[in-house]
């Protein structure tokens, strides 16, 4: 009996609404029948029984269509009946998760909806989560489309992460950042599950998305309806590449220097004009990034065919990097420059996007190896007072034979900037302590990354 009050705890064994009209005078009799083996225990949980009075008109929302080719991950999407399978949340304090909260009038247009509330000041962007899991684990190559409407109570950022069961992690490159408003939106993403999606952390493939709603601050009512879910197996993908030579992103009918730049360019967000971008994701991991720029100056150098399973030189050292930074509020972020070890060897390239942070690339051209860890090859110029940190955001790093790793860096590991003043030059170890001049290593002197030999 409690494995079975266990599953009706987990919304497994929901049935849909059932909806009968009643003649005038009549009566209504509910009641079950078991056929076949009458020997099995039948049992019963949760009833409701809703009256929508005289001549009501009930419009429950079908289901969208499933296109051809492609199969539905998730059910109760239009979240209409008590099914809660697909939906789990997680709410500051509490660690566990549990199946998510569906509420009457919670939806858009008065629709039940889903409601997650995250806690004030917290600890981790994680401590108030929320995941859409699917039916069945998906394999490297699977492609994803995913949809939903949402809101919250007022403005905020969340992130997104690839997850097997809710909580397991497997990898911080979800469908993207999610921007919410108080006022309904509608968001899209198709995503090509990577083999770190799938398999990161022992993972037996990608079974969850999960949603990062601790990113703020403030305390924060977070609203969900109108989930699609479909996905398309990779058997049944007949031709997943583009028309045209990968990596000539300007069809020009050759890959040279000009597709490395339209490449970066497009991956600081400055939109370049003429670009072909289904041909920029020369390795097919679903992204571009860095590890694109890599293999496109691998062809030009020789060292590499643009054409899938290419070998490359066994050489592990790391090549290329790229990272979205996140400047403190107070400061100003005036330059990003390479430091005297890697200015001869390497180029550097950022922009601001939009949503505020700022994205840093750094190759190159000659794919040499990167002549020091990441925080000793670029520096940061900054001009502010006060506490403060630097939060690194998505950080790709690929080595020399173009293999890509995705690190998660601690969001606080960047030194602490204490107290700044432009007009002096007091010197700061990376924990924000006050040190002698004398003193050699990484240092921040006036706001900005040095060493001192």
């Amino acid at each position: 009996m409690s494995d079975a009050s266990g599953s009706f705890t987990n919304g497994l064994y929901t049935i849909d609404p059932i909806f009968v009209q009643v003649a005038e005078a009549g009566t209504l009799t509910v009641g079950a029948k078991l056929e076949g083996n009458t020997a099995l225990w039948c049992i019963w949980d949760n009833f409701q029984l809703t009256y929508y009075g005289e001549n009501a008109i009930i419009d429950i929302e079908p289901e969208i269509e499933v296109p051809e080719g492609w199969v539905s991950m998730i059910s109760n999407g239009n979240l209409e009946s008590d099914d809660v399978y697909s939906f789990y949340s997680k709410e500051a304090p509490i660690t566990d998760y549990y199946p998510a909260a569906i509420v009457p009038g919670a939806g858009v247009n008065g629709s039940r909806g889903i409601v997650v509330k995250s806690a004030e000041n917290p600890a981790q962007a994680w401590d108030t989560q929320f995941w859409i899991r699917m039916n069945e684990p998906l394999q490297e190559g699977t492609k994803l489309h995913v949809e939903f409407d949402y809101r919250s109570t007022q403005e905020a950022r969340t992130t997104t992460q690839m997850h097997g069961e809710p909580s397991y992690y497997h990898h911080y490159i979800g469908i993207g950042d999610v921007y919410f408003v108080p006022e309904w939106q509608h968001y899209v993403a198709d995503v090509e599950v990577t083999s770190a999606m799938a398999y990161a952390n022992d993972g037996n493939g990608l079974l969850s998305i999960a949603f990062n709603l601790s990113e703020e601050w403030d305390a924060i009512e977070y609203y969900f309806d109108n989930f699609i879910v479909w996905a398309q197996m990779p058997d049944s993908i007949v031709d997943p590449y583009p028309a045209g030579m990968m990596g000539d992103v300007n069809s020009d009918n050759e890959v040279n220097i000009t597709d490395v730049v339209m490449i970066i360019e497009d991956i600081l967000d400055r939109n370049p004009q003429n670009y072909k971008a289904e041909l920029a994701d020369v390795n097919r991991d679903g992204w571009v990034d860095v590890s694109d720029v890599v293999m496109v100056i691998d062809a030009i150098l020789g060292k590499v065919e643009l054409a899938r399973g290419s070998e490359m030189i066994d050489r592990s050292a790391y090549t290329a990097f790229q990272m979205d930074l996140t400047i403190p509020a107070g400061y100003v972020l005036e330059s990003v420059s390479l430091t005297d070890i890697a200015k001869d060897s390497h180029s550097l390239a950022y922009n601001m996007l939009a949503d505020g942070r700022c994205r840093v690339v750094v190759c190159s051209m000659n794919n040499e190896a990167l002549p020091g860890a990441w925080d000793e090859v670029i520096s940061l110029n900054l001009r502010g007072k006060g506490n403060a940190q630097v939060n690194i955001d998505r950080a790709v790093f690929v080595t020399i034979d173009g293999e890509r790793h995705e690190l998660m860096l601690n969001p606080t590991s960047i030194a602490e900037i204490s107290n700044l003043k432009s007009q002096t030059s007091n010197l700061y170890d990376l924990q924000g302590r006050k040190i002698e001049k004398s003193v050699k290593g990484i240092l921040i002197e006036n706001g900005k990354k040095t060493i001192r030999k």
